[in-house]
């Protein structure tokens, strides 16, 4: 249908919330002034203390880095996937410190002799958190990476952005529960 049978009222753009005052351009920084600018900015400095209680890197992977790319213009899909892979390089990145802590304390572990006093059983039960929390990160580090994948689908539309969804899913599920790996691990 077209326009014909409409009055002529003329089409105004909705307000985008982040644009500038009229009159006011923003000028095209440099990259070394537009980080000095962000890393004195009280937003940045407000986002970082906000997000100590909860991992200083995901409130600036959150909030901060897609902000920025925002105001550089860049695409909603390009955000995505850069908060993804970042997600995933911090999980990464805490599993290897973690598991270098393991290697530590397996490296203090007690002498045989010692085995079965409470300061052994601690021991043990230390280096045992502390390597399932590394697992758990590397775990959820090589997911971010697998729904990252998935992900790529959605440069090329929604229908492939579901049907590579779906095809992580699966891919993910078989290789977790219906895999000759796992067989071997669960086999008596």
């Amino acid at each position: 249908m077209g326009r014909e049978g409409l009055r002529d009222v003329p089409e105004v753009a909705a307000p985008d919330p982040l644009s500038y005052p009229p009159g006011r351009v923003p000028e095209k920084l440099t990259t070394r002034e537009s980080l000095r600018r962000a890393f004195t900015s009280w937003r940045t400095g407000a986002v970082t203390l906000l997000s100590f209680p909860s991992g200083l890197p995901l409130g600036i992977v959150l909030y901060t880095v897609p902000y920025w790319m925002q105001q550089e213009g860049i695409d909603i899909k390009t955000i995505g996937l850069v908060v993804i892979l970042i997600y995933a390089f911090f999980k990464f990145a805490w599993a290897y410190r973690l598991f270098n802590y393991v290697a530590i304390l397996l490296g203090a572990m007690p002498p045989a002799s010692a085995a079965g006093t409470p300061e052994a059983e601690t021991h043990v039960k230390r280096t045992a958190g502390l390597l399932e929390s590394a697992g758990r990160n590397f775990n959820r580090g090589q997911r971010a990476f697998f729904f990252a994948l998935g992900y790529l689908g959605w440069f090329a539309g929604p229908y492939v952005l579901m049907a590579a969804t779906v095809a992580t899913v699966l891919v993910m599920w078989r290789r977790q529960f219906a895999s000759e790996s796992r067989r071997a691990l669960v086999e008596e």
